[in-house]
């Protein structure tokens, strides 16, 4: 069977981590260069990026773009989870209103500092965080910059429930979101639902449950897979000319006269083609086109 090459929008079922939704692909395509873009919880929903083939070079750019979230908020409680998932350690009887709440949502827009969950799978000493934290052992964490571009409340539910949008950099933990808010709030509080509507390009409206593509998959039918420069389509191209191709392949940097492309400034990044075929992530630098991420 031929290798596949390209980018599959999964709408990942609950319950379902993002390894599993990896080992499935590998099944139904039958080819082992599969992985995701990011983890997504297994509690959540949503738009989860797969990389198949030669994309797979690309996932570490990819995980940079910007991502929308839909989340359940509930207050009240706390979790040692930051999520619906966990054990309750704390209650209040505190019920913040719905002005209340949309006034502290003011505080998590715009840059923040915000401190990594235990329960998260960044490493730290050579494991993960989560595996510290089932050892019932907690470490200490350095707070990370991140970028919430737009917090919003769409609806109350009741009391203690309400649904915020999100729309954030990579990195942003949003169940850390829920709690700190219910933090600020006086109350507690905890995720207890997410759905990942967008990242980067790839939207919900979009994306194929995995029920959608085994069932394609039986048929030929392949169209699940996107194009490898379908997220990278703001960047401007560059087309390699035919005669400096060995250059390009083994690897070298190109001067201006090697490729075509609209005038690129120091430090921009550029999708590069050769021979029409999407070949290269490349960046300018010292006035030459050098490859970051050869596909060819």
């Amino acid at each position: 069977m031929d290798e596949h090459n390209g980018i599959i929008n999964v709408n990942k079922d609950a319950g379902m981590t993002s390894s599993g939704v990896v080992s499935r692909l590998r099944r139904i395509l039958g080819q082992k260069k599969i992985g995701h873009t990011g983890t997504l919880d297994p509690m959540a929903t949503g738009v989860l990026p797969v990389c198949t083939g030669r994309a797979t070079r690309l996932s570490d750019y990819i995980m940079e773009k910007d991502k929308v979230y839909v989340a359940g908020l509930t207050l009240g409680a706390r979790t040692d989870t930051q999520d619906g998932e966990g054990r309750i350690i704390s209650r209040s009887d505190a019920v913040p209103g719905r002005e209340e709440v949309n006034k502290a949502l003011r505080a998590f827009t715009g840059e923040i500092m915000q401190t990594p969950p235990m329960y998260s799978a960044i490493k730290m000493g050579g494991k993960k965080l989560y595996e510290y934290a089932r050892a019932g052992q907690e470490i200490i964490r350095q707070p990370r910059r991140v970028t919430v571009y737009e917090l919003e409340l769409l609806e109350q539910l009741n009391q203690r429930e309400y649904i915020l949008r999100v729309h954030c950099s990579k990195g942003t933990y949003i169940r850390t979101i829920c709690a700190d808010l219910g933090d600020a709030l006086g109350a507690g509080g905890y995720m207890s639902s997410l759905v990942r509507t967008r990242a980067g390009c790839y939207n919900i409206s979009d994306a194929f449950s995995l029920e959608q593509i085994e069932k394609m998959a039986a048929a030929d039918d392949f169209s699940f897979i996107r194009p490898m420069d379908e997220p990278l389509k703001m960047l401007k191209r560059a087309d390699v000319r035919p005669e400096f191709a060995k250059q390009f392949l083994n690897g070298g940097a190109l001067l201006p006269e090697m490729y075509i492309s609209e005038a690129l400034s120091e430090g921009e990044r550029a999708r590069v083609y050769l021979n029409g075929g999407f070949s290269a992530l490349s960046v300018m630098s010292g006035g030459r086109l050098k490859v970051l991420c050869l596909l060819a």
